[in-house]
């Protein structure tokens, strides 16, 4: 695979994040960034019953979530306050960290009208679309374009002028991940010359929380536990996050400010497991090599000396999303991916699920921060 360098970087986190140096400071400090339900999103108790199977109401009422998800400056990006209330607060975060992203790698959104500038967006929850349905306003003028998952990504290119792609994919938990993928994918093949890549998650209906719960997949401590002894399920957190992307040649060349080199990703599918939310250990094994080997390396490549892992924070998902991986006071440990990676080269291991962050916003930096919540 063509390297891909990422020039800019744009986010929203829980805990008031607008960038990414904040984004790595909280991980540095070890700030835990889950709070009880706020007020202004739903009555936390009227949902909540500590007692699991309870109809109607989660095990859970914590998460991390992002502040002022409704504030959008509707006068900049020239859409009107009746167009914007009826858009989806994931699609107007997005509009908002792309452009971010573009700034951050120093370029004039303006200079990329008429461009081969890809959009890659990856979303899974069309909550804003429930709530617009019950108050009926889906009904109106604005309703099918400022809830649809196409225009997540067709706003941003929409409001760019771009010609590249713009698409939006849902894979669930790994739906930004797809995206970047994607958009390296796309730069590899010459279709697109930059590209912005990222995802979104906004938590806004309880009842969803309540299935959730149904399934046992929410904790009841309001922590999670990735790959630890003690772990009981996930806590719902929110974010929105975007990265630019160039091929590292033409960054090189354009002077552009490297913060990472993406060079190999792969994609697969589980198929047929015990049930339908329960991943693959060989499947997984099976895209560890292929990224690998999409880099031009393998086990045991020199090269890899450091992962990030999903980790579900449940004990079956997490027993198979880590093979050959654990963590040891709280912090990576130089584990293998797969057997022969231990074996020939062991690399550091990190988890993103306790604070629900994801490690992009801290790619360029050289150090390895502590996993929250320490295993027991």
């Amino acid at each position: 695979m063509t390297p891909i360098a990422v020039i800019g970087m744009g986010c929203r986190l829980p805990g008031q994040i607008e960038s990414p140096e904040q984004f790595w400071a909280a991980l540095l400090q070890g700030d835990d960034l889950v709070t009880e339900v706020p007020a202004e999103r739903w009555d936390a108790q009227e949902f909540y019953d500590p007692e699991p199977g309870v109809p109607g109401r989660s095990v859970s009422k914590w998460g991390a979530f992002l502040h002022d998800v409704a504030g959008f400056d509707t006068g900049f990006f020239g859409i009107s306050e009746r167009e914007a209330t009826a858009i989806d607060p994931q699609h107007r975060l997005l509009l908002e960290t792309a452009w971010e992203a573009i700034e951050h790698a120093g370029i004039d959104p303006a200079s990329l009208s008429g461009s081969l500038t890809g959009v890659f967006m990856g979303l899974t929850h069309g909550d804003y679309q429930l709530l617009a349905a019950d108050a009926h306003s889906i009904e109106g003028p604005y309703g099918f374009t400022g809830n649809n998952f196409s225009l997540a990504s067709g706003r941003i290119a929409y409001h760019l002028g771009a010609h590249g792609p713009a698409y939006s994919v849902d894979s669930a938990c790994s739906s930004s991940l797809l995206a970047v993928h994607n958009a390296c994918r796309s730069l590899h093949d010459g279709e697109s010359d930059v590209a912005l890549a990222g995802g979104v998650c906004i938590v806004l209906e309880p009842r969803k929380l309540a299935s959730g719960s149904a399934q046992g997949m929410l904790s009841p401590t309001g922590h999670c536990h990735a790959f630890d002894v003690a772990a009981d399920g996930f806590v719902a957190g929110e974010a929105a996050a975007v990265v630019m992307l160039k091929r590292l040649a033409d960054a090189e060349r354009d002077g552009d400010r490297v913060l990472a080199v993406i060079r190999g990703t792969a994609v697969n599918q589980d198929g047929r497991t015990v049930n339908i939310a329960t991943p693959s250990r060989d499947a997984q094994e099976a895209v560890y090599r292929a990224a690998l080997a999409a880099a031009g390396g393998g086990p045991g490549d020199r090269r890899a000396r450091r992962g990030a892992r999903h980790g579900h924070s449940g004990r079956r998902p997490d027993r198979v999303r880590k093979p050959g991986c654990r963590l040891r006071d709280g912090r990576a440990v130089r584990v293998g991916l797969v057997e022969d990676q231990l074996r020939s080269q062991p690399i550091g291991l990190g988890r993103g699920r306790p604070d629900e962050g994801r490690a992009g916003a801290a790619a360029r930096h050289r150090s390895a921060q502590p996993a929250f919540h320490p295993p027991a």
